[in-house]
Order: C-alpha cells, then sequence, then structure tokens
C-alpha cells in the first residue's frame, strides 16, 4: 500500500488517518501545533508514524 502524509493535523486529518491506517496504508502525521500533534498520538499508538 501507498504511504500517505498528513501535513497539518486538523479537523480532517484527524477523521482520515484512522481510516487509512485500517485501509492499510502507512500515515505520516505532521502539524506544527503541540495540541494538534498529541491528538495525533492517537494515531502514532496504532501506527501512523509522526
Amino acid at each position: 500500500m501507498a504511504t500517505i502524509a498528513i501535513v497539518g493535523f486538523g479537523d480532517m486529518g484527524e477523521q482520515m488517518a484512522p481510516h487509512l491506517l485500517a485501509a492499510g496504508h502507512q500515515v505520516r502525521v505532521s502539524d506544527i501545533s503541540d495540541s494538534r500533534l498529541e491528538t495525533a498520538r492517537a494515531c502514532v499508538e496504532v501506527g501512523a508514524r509522526a
């Protein structure tokens, strides 16, 4: 499967990342906001890379 990067882990990225992971894609997430990266940690715990 593809590696997909989500730059700017906002409302849309937060919803898309778990679905992409479940479909077997590798996901990388990035954001400049510490609070958004805290939200991204749940995706990192199940396989995304920050």
